[in-house]
Parts: C-alpha cells; structure tokens; sequence
C-alpha cells in the first residue's frame, strides 16, 4: 500500500465520492420515471423511440468508457469526475428546453458520454485511495450511494410533478419540465 491509500473505506475522500455519486444518481431518479412519457408528449412513440432513450445512453457510456479511462489516468480521476458531473448537469437541465422527442435523445445520448466519463473514474479513484484490505467496502458505499440516489430520486420527482400539475395547474408538458430544474 502506498502512503496515500487508506485501509478506512468510511474515509472523507470516499463518503465525499459517494455524496457525489448519489447526487448524479438522485437527481436522475427525479426524472427518470416519466421520461419515456415526456418524450412521449413530444411525439416519440412507445416502442423503438423510446427504447432508443435508453439505448443512447448505454451504447453512449460503453463507447466512451474505454477512451475516458485512458484520459482520467492522464488527467486525473477528480478532473474527469468534476468535468463529468458538471456536464451531465448542465445537460440535465437543457432537458426544460426540449421541443421535440429527438431533443430528448440527443441529451440522454450526451449523458450516457458524461457517464463513461464519471463512473471508470470514480471507481478508479477507489482503487487510487483505499488500500487492498477495504476496497471491496468502499466500492460497496459506492454503489450503497449511488442506489440511494436513485431510489429516493423518484419519490422526489414525483412530488414535483404532482406539486407542478394540481398546484400550479401546468399541461402535462410543461409539468414534465419542472423537475429537470431540481434534477
């Protein structure tokens, strides 16, 4: 073990990873659920449109991971991981502005390249910090966080769209809007 490893996987670098990881995850359980419904709104069909939702992200995040790995051992895991989070949010949030079903694509096949920019990087940074002895628990408050994130993303998603059609009394497509702005 080298002298910046740790044998702690509870260790501030680690929880404050984690605390990242889980706000990504949180806030992409908030608009999750109804995605396929706003596309929807916008004009994609129920089947081969929105499968390619789901589709650009994962094909997105399997191409990109290889190639990012490599940069995040060139510039660094936090650099990769600060540059990821930052754009998947800015993403996020041009989700609001979506006029059409293709919109929405596009951006989820942006966040899929984000997300093979963050999680190499992020479990790499794992590896980088705790020693042998504890990664196996570390990589398990990884994922502990990133699974809360997007079990209770949902919920919270759910009230916002509830809150923005009875309270605010929007059309069902401006009520998909308002949680990408908390997302």
């Amino acid at each position: 073990m080298n002298k910046q490893t740790v044998d702690n996987p509870y260790s501030w670098p680690v929880i404050a990873l984690s605390l990242a990881i889980a706000n990504m995850t949180f806030g992409f359980g908030i608009f999750f659920p109804y995605l396929p419904l706003f596309a929807e709104a916008l004009g994609a069909n129920l089947s081969l449109q929105i499968a390619l939702l789901t589709t650009g992200f994962m094909a997105a995040r399997t191409l990109t991971a290889l190639p990012f790995g490599s940069i995040s051992d060139q510039i660094g895991r936090k650099n990769s991981i600060v540059i990821g989070l930052f754009v998947y949010g800015v993403i996020t949030i041009l989700f609001y502005f979506s006029q059409d079903w293709t919109h929405v694509l596009l951006l989820r096949t942006i966040q899929g390249v984000t997300a093979g920019l963050i999680w190499p990087s992020s479990r790499a940074m794992i590896y980088d910090l705790v020693g042998p002895g504890a990664r196996g628990r570390a990589i398990s408050v990884l994922n502990v966080s990133a699974g809360a994130g997007m079990a209770f993303g949902p919920l919270f998603g759910l009230f916002i769209l509830s809150y923005s059609q009875s309270i605010l009394t929007l059309d069902p497509v401006d009520s998909f809007r308002i949680p990408f702005i908390f997302a």
